[in-house]
């Protein structure tokens, strides 16, 4: 707690020293400036909070934008194989999205389907490599899965597809 000086009446202080008197006039001239400082912390103070409460608000209304624009980000650009599978003697198709750390396998059909498929849509012939197959398929469904899951992520992950539905 600070020191106060009570008031010194004109005639006494005329009485002082001179040095005495400067002092005191350089205690008051500090005291009103610590005054001064104080009461310009107290409104900077004052400010910085109301900054802050303009801070959470805009960090609230980003909150909820960011959820309007998420399928933006990283997470929701789905990664799509296409594998050709043998299971004994049966040859078989799937297509894999993988989407935020989750993976999705949609089976195509057998190998006699999807060549097939090839040949009588995309007028490729029945013995095209797979590797061809592969990149066709890739392209083509490339464009519909990713609209399926901007639309509506977690029907797309419940939902079951097959070749006819993706393509």
């Amino acid at each position: 707690m600070r020191n106060k000086m009570k008031y010194i009446p004109n005639d006494y202080y005329e009485k002082l020293s001179e040095g005495v008197r400067n002092e005191l006039l350089e205690y008051r001239r500090t005291s009103s400036l610590i005054k001064r400082k104080e009461k310009s912390l107290i409104k900077k103070l004052e400010n910085i909070k109301i900054l802050q409460k303009e801070i959470r608000l805009l960090k609230s209304e980003e909150t909820k934008l960011y959820n309007n624009v998420k399928i933006f980000t990283d997470d929701f650009v789905p990664i799509i194989s296409i594998v050709q599978n043998k299971k004994g003697k049966y040859i078989y198709w799937n297509c894999i999205v993988k989407i935020r750390n989750t993976i999705k396998s949609i089976y195509l059909g057998n190998d006699k389907k999807v060549r097939d498929y090839i040949k009588s849509e995309f007028d490729m012939r029945y013995n095209s490599s797979v590797q061809s197959i592969k990149d066709k398929f890739r392209y083509e469904v490339f464009d519909n899965i990713t609209d399926r899951i901007t639309d509506n992520y977690k029907s797309f992950m419940n939902e079951k597809l097959s070749l006819e539905d993706i393509l």
